[in-house]
């Protein structure tokens, strides 16, 4: 639990849309993570795969959105990515950085989050 939200981690493989579907389908969504805190507690709890969480720029290349239209003042990119250009407009996770791709193109796994209510 970070920031009173748990997640789930799925090794489903699918596209980006797909994932923003099956989290809302489990009762949550997309993981928006926002914080260095965050992205490190995340990582402690899965592989080396890669997984998408929300964020996207397609709206506007370089300006990171959640699905919300919130825009992302933290996303946690690690040189050289953000590296997919107008091609790369939605973000993953893996073990040792952030990084950005095609939406259509599969990740190996999503993180989903949920608010809990205190």
């Amino acid at each position: 639990m970070v920031h009173n939200s748990c997640y789930l981690i799925s090794y489903d493989t699918m596209p980006q849309a797909q994932a923003l579907e099956w989290c809302r389908n489990a009762g949550g969504y997309l993981a928006a993570v926002t914080s260095e805190e965050e992205t490190d507690a995340l990582r402690l709890h899965f592989d080396s795969r890669d997984l998408w969480i929300d964020g996207t720029d397609v709206v506007t290349e370089g300006e990171w959105l959640l699905q919300t239209w919130e825009r992302l003042t933290y996303v946690g990119f690690v040189a050289p990515q953000p590296d997919g250009g107008t091609n790369g407009n939605c973000i993953f996770i893996e073990r040792d950085h952030v990084g950005d791709r095609s939406c259509l193109t599969n990740a190996q796994g999503i993180v989903c989050e949920q608010d809990i209510n205190n």
